[in-house]
């Protein structure tokens, strides 16, 4: 059985823990007792591992503010409350919000790119964007193709991050799927996003996330959408 991965500082106040549960990152941003929580672990044993990791870190026990880019999949154990709506103010011309609370300036972007209600956050004074499902150098992005002109939507979303990423200098990139990239790798992915869905017949086969050793079930994603898309484009043409 793989033991839980511990937290790592990647950048200041900012610690991340991956899962062996498809390469799923934890991030935790801290200061001065305040914690955030993205994304809390996968598996039961990850919380557990989680919860005493910020206690050793004399981060508030009670994980006063909880954000995670899929609310509905977290384990219940993680706190004793349920989460609430983050507190929001002060909202720029690209949709991000200030995080209302007494932590460092966080930035959140919520939007519908790849499903909905989904959130990426930016820790201003770290220059790190917590990218959610997007952004990841071991996945291709996977657009919500229920919903119209579903390529894009989704770039218009890259658009608005990259507009945040250069407003909050948010250059360090940590994504919920993958490894974390350092300095100015956030547009180099954004790029990557872009060329994957923006093939000249739709998403691209030959994208480098796709590449030896890429997951089965990554491959077949891969597949069913560009079938999807492919045929959407053809009906709508």
């Amino acid at each position: 059985m793989s033991q839980p991965r511990a937290l790592v500082e990647v950048a200041d106040g900012v610690h991340v823990a991956v899962s062996s549960v498809y390469a799923t990152t934890t991030t935790v941003v801290e200061r001065d007792g305040r914690c955030l929580v993205v994304d809390p672990a996968v598996t039961a044993r990850e919380v557990v591992a989680l919860d005493a990791a910020t206690r050793q870190r004399d981060a508030d026990p009670e994980l006063a503010a909880h954000l995670a880019a899929h609310p509905l999949d977290a384990p219940a154990a993680i706190t004793t409350r349920a989460p609430a709506p983050f507190p929001r103010a002060d909202e720029d011309a690209d949709g991000w919000h200030r995080l209302d609370w007494d932590g460092p300036h966080v930035r959140v972007l919520t939007h519908d790119a790849h499903s909905a209600g989904h959130t990426a956050l930016a820790v201003v004074d770290a220059g790190v964007l917590v990218a959610g499902d997007m952004l990841s150098d071991v996945e291709v992005p996977l657009v919500d193709t229920d919903r119209a002109a579903p390529v894009e939507h989704h770039l218009a979303v890259l658009d608005r991050v990259e507009a945040g990423v250069r407003r909050y200098g948010a250059h360090r990139v940590v994504p919920g799927h993958g490894g974390v990239g350092g300095a100015g790798s956030t547009l180099a992915r954004v790029a990557a996003d872009r060329a994957y869905l923006t093939g000249p017949d739709g998403p691209r086969d030959d994208d480098p996330r796709l590449g030896p050793g890429t997951p089965a079930w990554l491959r077949a994603a891969h597949r069913e959408q560009r079938a999807a898309l492919v045929t959407s484009r053809t009906t709508d043409g």
